[in-house]
């Protein structure tokens, strides 16, 4: 999408996938009640169609759109530039890795600490995603101007914090209420981050002429990252549960680093600003 574009139809695009938390609960109880476990697998199979036509129809159509071919492949033309750009990729990983790491210690979570049985992780998802599909068009429409990145910045960075905190906190929750409000936190906070630090990305490698293999490089990453969930995860649930939320907490405070930098800047500026008008 254009640049002016960008930021509302990435917000709109994250409350599509937060849809996935209301739907998904609510259908797969459906097909279990219905077609039985084996229609289950059926109905996932049918989905993956879907989805790879969907993919064919999307690549089709991108190829048809006339566009600049860059000179040699992407590893022979790697710049250590784009490495940076990891940085603001980094909320789209962490958003992988947060997903999958719920999934596992969630439902733990509830059955250990509140004795809750697992099929409520579910409801829990669903309160999550409705929240997703309210706020993610807001937050898509609140910076959607190139002369607002260093607001967008500072967004995601306290929104990545206020998600670290609130999932450390999580795992030392007393009671079902009170991991309800740090839940719904960190939700919020994720729905307002998400769409900014998709456009801070979008905008980076806007000029990129191998901007959509520095795209699929990122995503291949994202997709190995997450196969260190269950390797560290786990053990560390097992060994001490708080120990995984903290976890999930360190990744969130390691991302949102780079976006911290605008407060630093935004600091230096006042302070530059007193110093002359004195």
């Amino acid at each position: 999408s254009n640049p002016e574009n960008r930021s509302r139809r990435t917000g709109y695009f994250n409350a599509a996938f937060a849809l996935g938390f209301i739907a998904g609960p609510a259908l797969g109880g459906i097909t279990l009640a219905h077609l039985g476990v084996l229609g289950m697998f059926w109905s996932a199979a049918a989905m993956s169609v879907v989805g790879l036509a969907g993919i064919l129809a999307s690549y089709r159509l991108y190829s048809a759109i006339p566009r600049p071919q860059p000179k040699g492949g992407f590893l022979a033309n790697f710049k250590l530039r784009y490495l940076a750009y990891l940085a603001l990729f980094s909320p789209s990983l962490l958003r992988r890795l947060l997903l999958f790491a719920l999934q596992v210690v969630l439902p733990l979570l509830l059955l250990d600490a509140f004795g809750i049985t697992s099929e409520y992780a579910g409801y829990v998802f669903s309160f999550a995603g409705g929240l997703s599909v309210i706020l993610m068009p807001v937050a898509g429409r609140l910076y959607s101007a190139r002369e607002h990145s260093d607001h967008a910045r500072r967004l995601v960075g306290m929104s990545l914090i206020a998600m670290a905190l609130s999932l450390g906190l999580i795992g030392f929750s007393a009671n079902f209420e009170a991991f309800l409000v740090l839940f719904a936190i960190e939700t919020v906070a994720f729905s307002l981050m998400l769409p900014a630090a998709t456009r801070l990305f979008g905008d980076a490698v806007e000029g990129e002429p191998h901007r959509v293999q520095i795209l699929g490089f990122f995503s291949s990453l994202r997709e190995l990252a997450t196969l260190a969930i269950p390797l560290t995860l786990v053990p560390l649930y097992q060994y001490h549960p708080p120990l995984a939320w903290l976890g999930m907490s360190i990744l969130c405070l390691a991302a949102s680093l780079p976006f911290l930098r605008s407060f630093a800047r935004s600091s230096s500026v006042v302070r530059l600003s007193a110093e002359t008008t004195e």
